[in-house]
């Protein structure tokens, strides 16, 4: 894993000196090696910038950017093709010489035999951008399921690409206008979802996308390369549950053993639970040595996971290391969440996986996770709750739509008045992923409208799958392609690049996912049972008292610690004259705020932490 950042420049303004910036801001994520490459035509000039970690072929014939042989192709690449030794075998039969062991030759030499359609043969996790200066053209591409993150910003000829926003930043004609909707949208869900960015005119590749853009006319292509909404729409298998758990269980230990290729160690992050238990469960059965595995522990009981972990590995015989977390180590880190995460998130569980990643750095370069696991099984309580929800208000809105809808019934000035709203927007749309959307929120836009000095309406999300597709179908859906890629992949890309440690998810491999997905419904929730065929896989390795215990997030007591040793966060960041030279927020409301967050009214402290949270990212990116 590394970061890469460049420029296409139809102005002719930028150079070397502004490719080096970019790339060095973000050396963290690659401090192996680096590179740099200008190009120049009539037309523009063009901007390469990599700075590696080196996983795959550790030598110098992986530096990058890399050249075709004939030099017209040059690419710089983040992320890793797992099955690259498979690709290369097709290749050499059709003729094709190798320099190197490298995945990223085998993308300039599958490029050279496909073209821009390589990127259907790849599985695995990438970022790309590849130019091919025979065809004049500039390709971006981005994996499925956006695990790798790529940015992009095109304004008045200038084109600029990079592994994260920071990157972009850098460039000396980047303008910072902070994107009115992405900010709503953040005080919604606690994350910026979708390809719009922080900053208007800056946008994120679509997963599952590339953009084409051309060299000599500036003309820009988006173009999609795999849908997964085709995917959940799929019929689905008819055989028996048996049958379909042992092709589950086979197509999942592929999955899993493609995330051990590496030339470097690799170890698992351990947490006990049924997704990260089935990891380190089918790998350690097929592996030849002990897998390492890690878990870090907390003095507090509500947020310790350590001893079901503990349990997991002991089973497992695991190579197993436990690191506690003092309240001080994540203390500290707090403030370098601004700079890591340089797009706002509430996603506090961002600390615990920086300190992880750093914690695990010292022992492995490469480390898995089970994010996924969740949306593809139905893991998460929430799905039960919707979906009961679904039902009930399918019978009760039918007699009680009227009533909601007059506004008789809504005081617009009490607490109350936002859940009032949600029950009428729930009546406006009865597609379920809708549903879920507008359970997800936080704020209403009626809470929207008091938080800020100007009155917005958020932009209703369309529908994200048909009519025919099973209501569990699309709200799994749902957060496949908003929750899981602008919050939790987001979240673990720049904790685990903080500390230069790879992170690979085994759940999110395509060939898995287009397999689950076509599961049927019964076979993953029934009723409050959840995660069923996935735990029969697991109870296969691991028995079941072991891994009955709560479900349980991977958090620190931000909030808490808000009323103590944090406390000056709020009177640095909520200060009256602060907010009032913002000119973004209603000093009012955050008045109201804090006195409801002062009585422990813990109905205000999601909100209180997105506040803090945005406001120590705007002291970081807009002030300094």
């Amino acid at each position: 894993m590394c970061g890469l950042a460049g420029f296409v420049d139809f102005n002719f303004t930028s150079d070397l000196n502004n490719l080096k910036k970019m790339v060095q801001i973000i050396k963290y994520r690659g401090p192996d090696d680096e590179g740099y490459e200008i190009f120049q035509n009539e037309h523009c000039g063009i901007g390469l910038g990599f700075t590696r970690l080196s996983i795959i072929d550790l030598s110098q014939l992986g530096h990058q950017p890399m050249f075709s042989a004939d030099r017209n192709i040059c690419a710089v690449f983040n992320g890793e093709i797992y099955n690259h030794k498979e690709i290369r075998n097709e290749l050499e039969i059709k003729g094709y010489k190798f320099n190197s062991n490298s995945d990223t030759e085998i993308i300039i030499k599958s490029y050279e035999y496909w073209g821009p359609d390589c990127v259907k043969q790849f599985n695995g996790m990438f970022a790309i951008v590849l130019l091919d200066n025979h065809k004049k053209k500039v390709f971006l591409f981005r994996d499925r399921l956006g695990v790798k993150p790529l940015y992009y910003y095109y304004n008045s000829g200038l084109f600029l690409f990079g592994s994260e926003l920071k990157c972009l930043i850098q460039h000396s004609k980047y303008s910072k206008v902070l994107n009115q909707q992405a900010i709503l949208e953040y005080f919604q869900y606690g994350y910026i979802r979708g390809t719009h960015s922080i900053f208007n005119g800056t946008n994120k590749v679509t997963p599952a996308h590339y953009i084409e853009l051309d060299i000599h006319t500036g003309k820009f292509n988006e173009i999609i390369y795999w849908n997964i909404n085709e995917v959940f729409n799929s019929e689905k298998l008819t055989k028996r549950y048996d049958e379909i758990l042992e092709d589950l269980e086979l197509r999942m230990i592929k999955a899993f053993r493609y995330r051990l290729i590496s030339d470097v160690p690799v170890g698992v992050f351990l947490s006990g639970g049924y997704d990260s238990s089935a990891v380190v469960g089918l790998l350690q059965k097929h592996s030849n040595s002990n897998i390492k595995t890690f878990t870090i522990g907390f003095d507090d009981s509500i947020y310790d996971e350590s001893k079901y972990a503990e349990k997991v590995a002991k089973h497992l015989e695991t190579d197993h290391i436990t690191y506690w977390c003092k309240p001080s180590d994540a203390k500290e880190l707090i403030n370098d969440f601004a700079f890591y995460y340089d797009e706002p998130l509430a996603d506090i569980s961002g600390i615990p996986t920086m300190l992880l990643s750093r914690l695990v750095k010292t022992q492995v370069k490469v480390a898995l996770s089970a994010d996924g696991g969740d949306e593809l099984f139905a893991g998460y309580k929430k799905y039960v709750n919707t979906t009961n929800k679904i039902r009930q208000l399918n019978q009760i809105l039918r007699f009680t739509k009227p009533l909601i809808n007059s506004k008789r019934f809504i005081n617009l000035e009490s607490s109350s008045s936002e859940r009032y709203q949600k029950l009428v927007e729930l009546t406006q749309n009865f597609n379920p992923s809708a549903w879920m959307d507008v359970i997800s929120k936080d704020y209403t836009d009626q809470g929207l409208n008091m938080l800020f000095i100007q009155n917005f309406k958020s932009i209703s999300k369309s529908s994200i799958l048909d009519s025919e597709a099973s209501a569990l179908n699309q709200i799994l859906l749902h957060d496949l392609k908003f929750y899981l890629p602008d919050d939790i992949l987001y979240k673990v890309d720049r904790a685990t690049m903080s500390a230069s440690l790879e992170g690979r998810e085994p759940f999110l491999d395509y060939e898995l996912i287009e397999f689950v997905a076509k599961i049927p419904d019964r076979f993953k929730m029934n009723k409050n049972q959840q995660k069923i065929i996935l735990k029969d896989i697991v109870h296969k390795y691991i028995p079941k008292p072991i891994m009955q215990r709560p479900k349980m997030g991977f958090n620190v007591p931000f909030e808490d610690w808000l009323y103590s040793d944090l406390n000056y966060l709020i009177d640095e960041n909520l200060d009256p004259n602060f907010i009032n030279q913002q000119g973004i927020f209603n000093p009012d409301y955050i008045n109201k705020l804090l006195t409801e967050f002062k009585f422990h009214k813990k109905t205000y402290n999601n909100r209180m932490t997105k506040l803090i949270l945005f406001q120590m990212w705007y002291r970081k990116w807009m002030l300094e």
